[in-house]
């Protein structure tokens, strides 16, 4: 093999898993952007709704929750996003 066989293996693999990663997330949040119809205050619960995600990783970059804190705080729901030390890395 030659050279930039070596090279070029590794770049298209790389290439083609991300590619891979980016339209499974936007097709993870574009299930998310079709209207659903939420009553506010139906459903209270009685603590708030607390939301921590894990370290960002290779698959999970684009947005974690897929706006769902903000849709539920749009609806009524009182929601936290917690910053912990590796969000913003």
């Amino acid at each position: 093999m030659s050279d930039l066989g070596l090279l070029l293996t590794p770049a298209l693999t790389a290439l083609g898993v991300c590619t891979v990663n980016v339209l499974s997330q936007v097709r993870r949040s574009k299930r998310f952007q079709t209207p659903v119809d939420l009553t506010p205050n139906l459903l209270m619960t009685r603590y708030p709704l607390v939301f921590i995600h894990g370290p960002k990783s290779l698959f999970h970059f684009y947005d974690y929750w897929n706006g769902l804190p903000k849709f539920m705080y749009e609806h009524g729901y009182e929601t936290y996003e917690w910053d912990l030390p590796w969000k913003n890395t």
